[in-house]
């Protein structure tokens, strides 16, 4: 058999490109997959301390002063 009549494989830089895309798709996938951890409950508002805006003394302060 010779060179000439033998087949080649399609090695083109689009075939190249597709086939790096969906093997990096699929290792990262895989990776994804081993490495999960279970996600806990979130707490629900009863468990919650309010950490949010209070109006101080020292917010006041900043009210009055900032007033033009």
């Amino acid at each position: 058999m010779d060179r000439k009549s033998a087949k080649k494989p399609n090695v083109s830089r689009r075939g190249f490109v597709q086939l790096a895309s969906a093997t990096a798709a699929s290792a990262g996938a895989v990776a994804t997959g081993l490495h999960s951890e279970p996600v806990a409950a979130p707490e629900t508002a009863s468990d919650q301390v309010s950490a949010g805006y209070h109006e101080s003394e020292h917010v006041k302060t900043y009210y009055t002063r900032a007033r033009v």
